[in-house]
């Protein structure tokens, strides 16, 4: 079911405390802009959609340039803006004061407790810089990494003359190398390409395994297998 867009932007800086053990995080007050706030954000019932990771908050760990940690945070991630927010200890929406480098969801499905980590600093491409958040789903020397995007497009459905506006998801996969990115197309020429130097041992191994190179899951235990293979 799309939801109504939900945005969130940033206001002023506030000393607001979010108590994590001993310490406290400082962070920058989020306005509504006029729009009614809800939990999340400002609501805007004209696009469908979320700007958000997931609809609603997410239980994680941030860890901030400067290596600060803080743990059993609630977190959304706005892909739209790149932003992590976090809940204040009264429930005020509040986006870090200092810059973020690294931080994970956890989350239930069927049952089980699943993680996502999400980090930057690696080199500028196709439009994205250092602070760019991307998915990490491989995490050795060679990483596969998972851009993830939200954009507002137009859309006609049932045969109506009025377009509305939606937000859609588009993904794009890197592999990177010391820092340094490289794109890759879910298909089998470009990640044997990419990965050339054990192309022939990724090809026994896809084979043996019955791996489909167009699912994600395939390429993660591609790379996972490409980083182990001697």
């Amino acid at each position: 079911m799309n939801k109504p867009y939900t945005k969130l932007s940033v206001l002023t800086i506030a000393i607001a405390l979010f108590t994590t053990g001993v310490k406290a995080q400082q962070g920058v007050n989020i306005s509504s802009d006029g729009y009614g706030f809800g939990v999340i954000g400002k609501v805007n019932n004209e696009i469908k959609g979320t700007p958000n990771l997931y609809d609603d908050w997410v239980e994680g760990t941030a860890v901030l340039a400067d290596g600060t940690v803080y743990k059993d945070m609630d977190l959304i991630y706005d892909v739209m803006d790149n932003m992590l927010i976090f809940k204040s200890d009264k429930g005020t929406p509040l986006a870090f004061a200092k810059p973020v480098k690294e931080f994970t969801l956890n989350f239930s499905f069927n049952g089980n407790v699943h993680s996502r980590t999400f980090r930057n600093g690696f080199t500028a491409i196709d439009g994205a810089t250092s602070t760019t958040f991307y998915e990490v789903l491989s995490d050795g020397n060679v990483k596969l990494l998972k851009k993830i995007q939200k954009k507002v497009a137009e859309e006609r459905t049932g045969g109506s003359i009025l377009a509305s506006k939606v937000i859609n998801n588009l993904n794009t996969y890197y592999l990177s190398r010391n820092q340094e990115l490289v794109k890759i197309k879910k298909d089998k020429k470009s990640i044997l390409a990419a990965l050339n130097d054990k192309a022939d041992l990724i090809e026994s191994y896809t084979d043996k395994n019955k791996l489909n190179f167009r699912e994600e899951d395939g390429l993660v235990r591609i790379v996972n297998y490409y980083n182990r293979a001697k």
